[in-house]
């Protein structure tokens, strides 16, 4: 089973604020609060559409966590194969890292640690598919789609986008 995830994050902090996963049995989305001490920049709200209002407003990183993973098992439970978590490019790692230091329950952050050490990067394939230093999901699924819509920095949109590109 390939999970195909995209994580956006605090500008300074890279605390996640916003969860986005795909696979071929569904979607998961989830906002995130970003911890006290840290905030959602103007720079991070041009970039996402992810508001300081829509943080605050949003599960805590122990909820938002939990449910992501819920999510997973109850997946797994009917499709019992091995699981593979993908992510585009290194940033998602140290965002799972970095967001694992704020969880008290120390199961919950075993789970974020291995999932962060887990994370196959397909850029790197992508990358050397097309023999470039750097090029982005929607620039090289553009490739394959040419009517592909506008970008839009949505976690879920970018997992499903990632999703698509790993297809071709």
């Amino acid at each position: 089973m390939d999970f195909y995830l995209d994580f956006e994050a605090t500008q300074f902090k890279s605390n996640i604020i916003a969860i986005g996963c795909s696979c071929e049995y569904g979607d998961f989305d989830c906002l995130v609060r970003p911890p006290r001490k840290d905030h959602i920049t103007p720079f991070i709200t041009n970039l996402t559409g992810i508001s300081k209002e829509m943080g605050k407003d949003a599960l805590d990183a122990e909820e938002a966590f939990n449910d992501f993973f819920s999510w997973i098992s109850i997946i797994l439970i009917d499709n019992p194969e091995p699981s593979f978590f993908h992510v585009y490019g290194d940033m998602d790692k140290i965002f799972l890292e970095k967001t694992a230091q704020q969880i008290i329950n120390q199961n919950l952050k075993k789970q974020i640690i291995t999932l962060a050490e887990s994370l196959i990067d397909d850029s790197i394939k992508v990358r050397k598919y097309f023999n470039v230093k750097s090029i982005g999901v929607h620039q090289a699924l553009s490739y394959f789609k040419p009517d592909l819509s506008e970008q839009t920095n949505d976690p879920l949109d970018d997992a499903i986008l990632f999703k698509d590109l790993m297809d071709f």
